[in-house]
């Protein structure tokens, strides 16, 4: 989609060049998921003055030929206030600029990642992501000993846009914590981050970690290697149960952005053993 040149706010209001369509490109018993970021840039700002911007989309879905209407309610004011001399152009000195808009499509949305020990010196990468894959180039697998400096282990290209699962095997992995994270390439160079997993490979540690804590979208729980049949639970400040499930893999990903801003307790029953560890979550 490309933005109408001509745009002020005020004598010249579409946002968008005519004539532009989104194809609606569906399958049968498929999940779509279609994301938009807004970038905004606003300038002769007022001190000590609160401003307030969004920008509401509306469409239907089903409907190939539904335009994509925008609605800015900033308060940037009037085309009294932002064009004082009526002459189409807010930008002259004194005058206020209409808030100007940047559209990125991200064609992809991560379902899953998960990470497992194959043995001490090896690990795989596991993702799921929805399809169809619209203009996206390759995935890049990264690696992080600390959480915070990443490399990259290699690249992985898009060329099925109807393929949703995708594996990456790590040899010669180091001791100690392992993170990983994938970095999904557009054509275009734009790029997006799915969340990071974390795999714990230190010899003769028996201990489950739990990662990030506080939490915010979700937790992540990595199990030492051969921790054998276990059951995650999750409790919420009064006790009650809230999340059950098996561990079938060294990682497990629980989705928290659901859970109202508290503190949790995630209980871990490994074997005949039960531990447990306060989880703070915080949108």
């Amino acid at each position: 989609m490309t933005l109408n040149p001509a745009y002020n706010g005020t004598t010249v209001t579409s946002l968008l060049n005519t004539g532009q369509l989104l194809p609606n490109q569906t399958l049968s018993n498929t999940d779509y998921f279609f994301k938009i970021q807004i970038h905004c840039r606003v300038t002769n700002l007022n001190s000590g003055t609160t401003y307030y911007n969004s920008a509401i989309g509306t469409g239907n879905i089903g409907d190939e030929a539904a335009l994509i209407n925008i609605a800015d309610s900033s308060n940037n004011g009037t085309s009294a206030v932002t064009d004082p001399n009526n002459n189409g152009n807010p930008t002259e000195v004194g005058e206020n600029i209409p808030t100007p808009y940047i559209f990125n499509v991200i064609p992809i949305d991560f379902i899953s990642l998960n990470a497992s020990l194959i043995s001490r010196s090896s690990s795989v990468v596991k993702w799921v992501v929805a399809t169809p894959i619209l203009n996206a180039a390759k995935f890049n697998v990264e690696f992080s000993a600390d959480g915070r400096s990443w490399t990259t282990l290699g690249q992985v290209n898009i060329t099925n846009v109807h393929q949703g699962n995708y594996t990456f095997p790590h040899q010669n992995i180091p001791t100690g914590y392992l993170y990983y994270r994938i970095k999904e390439i557009d054509m275009n160079g734009a790029f997006t981050y799915s969340n990071i997993v974390l795999l714990n490979n230190k010899p003769g540690d028996t201990n489950f970690v739990i990662f990030p804590n506080p939490a915010n979208q979700y937790i992540n729980i990595s199990a030492p290697i051969n921790a054998g049949k276990t059951i995650i639970e999750m409790y919420d400040a009064i006790g009650r149960r809230i999340f059950m499930q098996a561990m079938t893999s060294s990682t497990m990903e629980i989705n928290t952005s659901r859970f109202s801003e508290g503190t949790y307790i995630v209980k871990i029953l490994n074997n005949n053993n039960q531990t447990a560890q306060k989880v703070v979550i915080m949108h």
